[in-house]
């Protein structure tokens, strides 16, 4: 268990060997971003290692479900970008999870065809993890 800042002393790591430290990510809030769950910490004698998992609760993102022309969910696997340069996948039912949202988004999604694009407003709620949608792919 960490404290309100993320930080825990973990004692008894073995000096001069690897040790395998882990978190359990199902304890971090709806909107936090991990980029590891697990870390190889060698320690010297005597001393104490920094093991950064990479959380972070700013990372403004939201579930947005993505329908086609048609009005059907755009297929699982497609790839995407945002105006801004992030890349996402849809997912099952269209559903696509994407970072780095602004008040206002597009997001351009590569068809067999072409492409579609899908214009989005997006506003954070706490820590709870933003659904937006269905918005319509054109």
């Amino acid at each position: 268990r960490t404290d309100a800042s993320g930080e825990a002393i973990v004692p008894s790591l073995n000096a001069y060997q690897p040790n395998k430290i882990s978190i359990d990510p199902r304890d971090l809030p709806l909107n936090a971003s991990i980029a590891t769950t697990q870390q190889l910490l060698t320690p010297p004698d005597r001393s104490g290692v920094l093991a950064d998992f990479g959380i972070r609760t700013n990372v403004s993102s939201a579930i947005v479900i993505l329908d086609g022309a048609n009005g059907q969910p755009l297929q699982a696997g497609l790839r995407g970008k945002t105006a801004s340069g992030r890349d996402f996948a849809v997912g099952y039912d269209g559903r696509t999870f994407i970072e780095g949202l602004e008040e206002n988004n597009i997001a351009i999604v590569e068809l067999a065809s072409g492409e579609c694009r899908a214009e989005f407003a997006y506003a954070p709620q706490g820590n709870g993890q933003v659904s937006i949608g269905p918005v319509v792919c054109k």
